[in-house]
């Protein structure tokens, strides 16, 4: 890889890590700061509606997330226009995004937004395995296919012990180790496969 292009590669990844380690660490806070909050019964999105602080803090940090997810698609896009994944993971970025701009109390348009980041975003990081290096490429089977059934459950809504906030974590939490891992791999240069 010539330096112009692995510094844009580098770029992107530390564009994936930095909106995944903004998020996580938001949403820690955020949980913290909210009075009675479960991560069994809460959903993730009612952070968003939740207290002032809570809410500014969720919605804030989920907009720069998928900014930053965005930003890091719309590079690696350039130099591997050939990828499908990378298109799927601009499209999950952009549903992150507009999770933060539409809180769950508008409606249908948070609801679109977050199936849009849960689905394009666990099909990117299972679609992602056809291209990427071993190991990494199972691992990223792995976390896709984890997401994908997951959100499956919540659609049919048979959580069992875990609850809906504990099945929206399992669809959340794989893309975002799956985001954070990508991100380290592109940092270390091992875009090619």
């Amino acid at each position: 890889m010539v330096r112009d292009s692995l510094l844009r590669v580098q770029t992107a990844g530390a564009l994936l890590i930095s909106g995944v380690i903004i998020w996580i660490y938001a949403l820690i806070i955020s949980e913290a700061l909210y009075p009675g909050y479960s991560v069994r019964t809460n959903y993730i999105s009612d952070l968003g509606v939740g207290p002032f602080d809570v809410q500014i803090i969720f919605n804030i940090s989920t907009i720069i997330f998928g900014i930053l997810v965005f930003f890091a698609a719309l590079i690696l896009i350039k130099i591997h226009p050939e990828r499908p994944y990378l298109y799927l993971m601009a499209i999950a970025g952009l549903g992150a995004l507009f999770v933060g701009v539409f809180p769950e109390d508008m409606g249908i348009l948070h609801y679109i937004s977050a199936g849009t980041a849960f689905l394009s975003g666990s099909l990117a990081a299972a679609e992602s395995g056809r291209w990427l290096k071993k190991p990494f490429c199972f691992l990223s089977v792995i976390l896709g296919a984890t997401g994908l059934i997951s959100l499956i459950v919540m659609v049919t809504k048979t959580y069992s012990l875990l609850g809906p906030g504990g099945f929206e974590r399992l669809i959340a939490y794989p893309l975002a180790l799956w985001l954070i891992s990508y991100g380290g791999f592109l940092i270390s240069g091992n875009d090619e496969n």
